[in-house]
C-alpha cells in the first residue's frame, strides 16, 4: 500500500485544502459582480453589473433595461467606469441583449472586452469616447444590423474579428491612426453635426 499520513498532517492538508476553496470562491464571488440601478433620462430604469478593477474602477460585466438608446453611466455607484466586460469572463457584457439599437461609450472607458456586444442583433450605432484604447476579440461580432461606429479620438488597437458587419467607422478629424479602409471597414472624417451625415 501506500504511506500512511499522520492525524497531524492530514489536518494540516484540510486547512489548507479549505484555504484554497475559500480563495477560489472569493474570487469567484468577486466575478459575480455588484448590481447598480440608473435611472435613464426617459424615467426608465436599467441595471448594470459590474467589478472593481484593481485600482478601483468599475468594468460593466452585465447589463438588463429597456434597450432602446442605451448611455452607459460614466460612473457607478461613485466609481469611475473604465472598462466594458472584463478579461476573467467569457460572456460579454451586453451580449446577445436584443432590442439595444444604439450604445454610447462614456468618457473614462479604456477597453472594450471580448464580446461585450456580441450578438446585440439590434444594434444599429455606436459611439465610442476619446478614452477609449483598445477593443478585444469579437467586441461586435453578430452585430449585422451595425452600420455605423462614431469614434470621439484616435484610432484605437483593434484585436480580431470585432465587427462581423461592415460598418462605416466615423472619426474627427484630426484624429490620428485612421487609414481608409480600417481593419477592412470604409472610414469617413465625422462632421461635427449629426445632420451633416
Amino acid at each position: 500500500g501506500g504511506e500512511s499520513v499522520s492525524e497531524a498532517e492530514y489536518l494540516e492538508y484540510l486547512d489548507e485544502f479549505e484555504g484554497q476553496q475559500e480563495a477560489f470562491w472569493r474570487d469567484h464571488s468577486r466575478l459575480a459582480g455588484t448590481s447598480c440601478t440608473v435611472s435613464r433620462a426617459d424615467g426608465r430604469e436599467e441595471m448594470y453589473r459590474y467589478i472593481l478593477d484593481s485600482d478601483g474602477s468599475a468594468a460593466v460585466i452585465g447589463y438588463s433595461g429597456p434597450g432602446g438608446d442605451v448611455v452607459i453611466p460614466a460612473v457607478l455607484d461613485g466609481r469611475p467606469v473604465s472598462a466594458i466586460g472584463h478579461m476573467g469572463l467569457s460572456t460579454g457584457a451586453f451580449q446577445g441583449r436584443e432590442g439595444v439599437t444604439s450604445v454610447a461609450i462614456p468618457d473614462g472607458v479604456k477597453v472594450i472586452y471580448d464580446n461585450a456586444f456580441y450578438d446585440c442583433i439590434d444594434l444599429a450605432d455606436v459611439t465610442i469616447s476619446a478614452s477609449v484604447t483598445l477593443i478585444w476579440h469579437c467586441a461586435f461580432a453578430g452585430c449585422y444590423d451595425l452600420k455605423a461606429v462614431y469614434f470621439e479620438g484616435d484610432a484605437p488597437s483593434i484585436a480580431h474579428y470585432v465587427f462581423s458587419s461592415s460598418p462605416t467607422l466615423y472619426h474627427r478629424e484630426g484624429a490620428e491612426g485612421w487609414t481608409d479602409p480600417f481593419y477592412g471597414c470604409k472610414t469617413v472624417v465625422w462632421p461635427e453635426s449629426f445632420e451633416d451625415l
